[in-house]
């Protein structure tokens, strides 16, 4: 502990919310804080490289380490469509393709893959605007439906909803999703 240092928030004497736990030896845990245990965050190495990964307690299997400091780029990507081609356990994303026949993503890219905010366009007209982890919906975002004009707006995490709300074409809400699942009134 001699050494170790917590920036975040507190709750009554102990880590709660989000913070930053970094130990003498140069180790980051970044992530949410439940009564002084971590339950989901991210642990670095000393030069900043994704060591693991955990989401709701569950460890969280990742494709590549990460640099943390490594930046990110804008650009486009394309993914195959309708069918998607499935390479070395991931999806595949291109640098070319034809807007026409192919999903298309506008955003940051890290490591040729979208990583950071960004829209994708699925090439029936449906979109994608948010947040993006690892080539997946994480975060914060919007999913536009056409041409029913469904709308859901909210969390996503690892390209599924997690708490998000949909709306009909008139702005109503129709249902509501609660932790990945679906809240029954």
């Amino acid at each position: 502990w001699e050494g170790d240092k917590y920036e975040g928030m507190w709750k009554r004497g102990e880590f709660q919310g989000h913070g930053t736990y970094t130990r003498s030896d140069g180790h980051k845990f970044v992530g949410e804080w439940k009564n002084n245990i971590l339950n989901d965050f991210t642990e670095y190495d000393k030069y900043g490289i994704i060591v693991r990964k955990y989401v709701n307690g569950v460890k969280v299997v990742l494709g590549q380490k990460t640099p943390l400091n490594k930046k990110r780029e804008r650009g486009i990507l394309f993914r195959d469509g309708p069918r998607i081609k499935w390479e070395e356990g991931g999806k595949k994303w291109f640098t070319t393709g034809d807007e026409k026949t192919q999903g298309k993503y506008e955003g940051e890219i890290l490591e040729g893959i979208p990583h950071g905010q960004g829209t994708y366009y699925w090439f029936n007209v449906n979109r994608y605007e948010g947040g993006w982890e690892y080539g997946l919906f994480d975060g914060q975002g919007t999913y536009y439906s056409y041409p029913s004009g469904v709308k859901v707006v909210g969390e996503f995490r690892r390209d599924k909803e997690w708490n998000t709300l949909r709306y009909d074409k008139d702005g109503n809400i129709i249902e509501k999703i609660v932790r990945g699942k679906l809240k029954k009134d």
